[in-house]
């Protein structure tokens, strides 16, 4: 019961945490846009989402091995963590963007044979939402 409680609370306090007259326009994957323009990300995040896309693109088509491509692809993911230097509230939302990566990382090994190439399809569909909400100055 004093879970219940709280929730409440943590929701003003979450909503009150933006500054005032700063909205967040929510894309139709759920990022949230900085007044509707894209936030900046570092070189290094935007390397790693290509790299990853680059990954799948080789993998479509072919007869994969999909423990195999769940390793390449959590590398590349990883990395992405190990050199990001964002702050604020680009942070935050890169790790909005971030977050359902990690389903599709776990899809690729719960896959039922025959569906293989409709999640990487998918997963390669997220990928290509990177550029709807990050732009990275100088590329």
């Amino acid at each position: 019961m004093k879970q219940i409680v709280w929730i409440p609370v943590f929701l003003v306090f979450l909503f009150s945490a933006c500054e005032e007259g700063h909205q967040h326009t929510e894309g139709t994957d759920g990022i949230a846009l900085d007044q509707g323009r894209k936030w900046e990300a570092n070189p290094e995040t935007t390397q790693g989402i290509a790299a990853m896309q680059t990954i799948l693109n080789n993998a479509n088509g072919q007869e994969v091995d999909m423990l195999q491509l769940h390793t390449d692809l959590e590398g590349a993911f990883q990395n992405i963590f190990k050199q990001c230097t964002m702050t604020g509230e680009a942070h935050e939302r890169l790790h909005d963007y971030l977050l359902p990566i990690k389903d599709h990382l776990g899809n690729l090994l719960s896959v039922t044979p025959g569906e293989e190439q409709m999640v990487i399809d998918n997963f390669s569909e997220y990928l290509s939402t990177y550029k709807n909400y990050f732009t990275t100055a100088g590329m």
